[in-house]
């Protein structure tokens, strides 16, 4: 990614609803992103600001260009192809929100603002052009980011709130509370590590640097994964894999060859039985077929009925 900011400390509150913001990437896409989603507390709002691609929601692939807005919500799988000629130029915010709202308002927020929210938190999925000059927004809160100068946090506050607002007159009062900046707790670095490993280096992903990367051992690093999503680290590995290489074959005009070495196969013959160990089917028989099958096009729906604090 050309500009990256990880594991922020900004946090802010609107109508009564605690936000922090996780990562701020601005880069061209220029490999696959599997498919994956996030916990029961988390949205990624996506602005394409130049390039084209296609996003695949739930089997279903939506075309991508300049201006392009789209925010996945929880638990919505999602994966990114970017154009072989002119791939996409993505900024996109990663931010999660308090399971409760906070009693800590000085004032209460306009009940129309409440109302609006609930239908943020509410939405999972919604694509549409960005008709409030989001890449204005963009611009003004990555340079914040990058000067850092006096009071910064506090107009990033402001600049996410005009986000989430703006957003909302997309698909469809600012807090007076100021929130102390605190550091994120290790479980929540651990995760977003782990995110972004099998998002960007799955191709050479070994149990060894992961761990080494979240500064544990292979065993731990075993738990941690069985923890936060249930798999195995071969069976995390082989899903990133093999939903690239599914939409290799759906989208690209490659090779067989050439997308089993793309998503980290020394041979044809070794990506073939992989494929077929994971979709049933050969890549040749697959890339043939109508549509991929359910098992790979269908994410599993996860509802927010969360307890309490950031997850």
């Amino acid at each position: 990614m050309a500009c990256s900011f990880q594991e922020l400390t900004v946090r802010f509150e609107l109508a009564g609803h605690q936000f922090q913001i996780i990562n701020l990437l601005d880069g061209v896409i220029q490999q696959v992103i599997p498919s994956h989603h996030h916990g029961r507390t988390s949205y990624e709002i996506h602005y394409i600001a130049s390039g084209y691609g296609a996003v695949l929601i739930s089997g279903q692939k939506y075309a991508l260009g300049p201006g392009s807005l789209y925010m996945t919500g929880p638990g919505v799988d999602h994966a990114q192809l970017p154009a072989a000629t002119q791939p996409m130029r993505e900024l996109c915010v990663y931010l999660k929100t308090a399971d409760q709202p906070t009693t800590l308002r000085q004032t209460p927020a306009p009940q129309t603002m409440a109302a609006n929210l609930q239908e943020f938190l509410a939405t999972t999925f919604w694509l549409g052009p960005d008709q409030q000059g989001l890449d204005l927004l963009f611009k003004e809160i990555f340079q914040e980011m990058a000067q850092q100068q006096s009071g910064f946090q506090i107009a990033l506050s402001a600049l996410f709130q005009q986000l989430i607002v703006k957003m909302l007159r997309n698909y469809q009062g600012r807090p007076r509370l100021e929130r102390p900046q605190t550091r994120m707790v290790p479980a929540d670095q651990i995760a977003l590590t782990i995110e972004s490993y099998f998002l960007y280096d799955y191709q050479q992903a070994s149990l060894t640097d992961l761990a080494r990367q979240i500064d544990s051992s292979p065993r731990q690093t075993e738990r941690w994964l069985q923890r936060l999503y249930g798999q195995t680290f071969r069976e995390k590995k082989a899903k990133a894999r093999m939903s690239a290489a599914a939409m290799l074959l759906n989208e690209s005009a490659a090779s067989i060859s050439t997308i089993g070495a793309a998503v980290g196969f020394a041979s044809l013959e070794h990506f073939s039985h992989a494929f077929k160990n994971y979709y049933g089917q050969s890549p040749r028989a697959f890339r043939q077929s109508p549509s991929m099958p359910p098992s790979a096009a269908t994410p599993t729906e996860v509802t927010a009925n969360a307890t309490s604090g950031f997850d």
